[in-house]
């Protein structure tokens, strides 16, 4: 092993396990590689450029303050330039594939929408959406381009599958609704239930947008808010799904949210209480962090409660 590698895999938090970084993301490192290997700073560099192509994709589905919020946000600054966290690559391309699709270019929209899944499965939970008035052939190159980006990593024995197994079945952490179940059933009931009201809901909403003659966006930022509600794991940059549609659909809650998911990192690693195992949080994170974003939620449904009350007298 290059000794200049050595200290990166130092800071590998699995060792034992495969990597759990989809196939594109795994392109988006090799890029960043022949440019200068082991350089985080390169691979900031990409990060952000890729952020930048999203601002310029929002910019033509929304007004440009509304942009602003995603632009300046600080979630979005800290874990695109800061941390490099590559969510940001998935959602560049999802919304791509939203902007095409719109405009009836469903081949590109298709491969573009592919290649989001194959860079975090989050994108499935709107690619179908997005994908709902495209033709058989649509959905064949979508899948098509899923399996594309796997193929050399199933010849070469290994994908993130493995770990992504272990992830689902295993991690828990900065969790709301799941935090809850758990107290009341085994984690691998709550993680069943979780499972079924996330799948329910999701059925629902494409009934009901299906029925609505899918006119306009799918509102993302309602179907990844739920996900992250009863998902058993909560990490900040999560969040980088969701923003973008806030954009589109703005609201308090999601912008309150985006704040108060940094509470989080409010754990053992970061805080001088050595009781406190490292992804440990005091009891109170959990509670200050999800109360801000539900005392949000209750001001977004009583200015629209207003709202409708005024439509309704005039």
């Amino acid at each position: 092993m290059p000794a200049l590698f050595q200290g990166v895999l130092d800071g590998v938090n699995y060792p034992e396990l495969p990597t759990i970084y989809a196939p594109v993301t795994q392109f988006v490192f090799l890029i960043a590689y022949w440019i200068k290997p082991a350089s985080v700073a390169v691979l900031q560099a990409i990060l952000i450029a890729v952020d930048l192509v999203a601002v310029l994709l929002l910019l033509r589905l929304a007004p440009a303050r509304n942009v602003l919020l995603y632009a300046w946000c600080p979630l979005v600054v800290k874990e695109i330039a800061f941390t490099a966290h590559p969510d940001g690559v998935g959602v560049c391309l999802l919304l791509a594939g939203v902007v095409l699709a719109r405009d009836r270019r469903f081949w590109t929209a298709a491969a573009l929408l592919g290649l989001a899944v194959a860079t975090k499965t989050f994108a499935l939970v709107l690619a179908p959406l997005v994908l709902v008035r495209a033709r058989p052939k649509h959905w064949a190159l979508f899948v098509g381009t899923v399996a594309a980006a796997y193929l050399p990593f199933v010849i070469g024995g290994g994908t993130d599958l493995l770990s992504l197994g272990v992830f689902a079945r295993e991690w828990e952490f900065n969790s709301a609704v799941f935090a809850l179940l758990k107290t009341v059933v085994a984690p691998s009931g709550a993680r069943l239930v979780v499972g079924l009201l996330f799948a329910a809901f999701w059925g629902w909403y494409c009934l009901r947008y299906v029925r609505n003659g899918q006119r306009g966006i799918p509102r993302g930022d309602v179907l990844f808010g739920v996900l992250l509600l009863l998902s058993p794991v909560v990490n900040p940059w999560y969040l980088l799904w969701l923003l973008p549609f806030a954009v589109l659909f703005p609201s308090f809650w999601a912008w309150t949210a985006s704040a108060a998911i940094l509470l989080s990192y409010m754990t053992g690693l970061n805080l001088p209480d050595y009781t406190l195992q490292p992804y440990a949080q005091p009891l109170w994170v959990r509670g200050l962090e999800f109360g801000l974003i539900g005392l949000a939620l209750a001001v977004d449904l009583s200015v629209r409660r207003r709202r409708k009350m005024r439509e309704a007298m005039e």
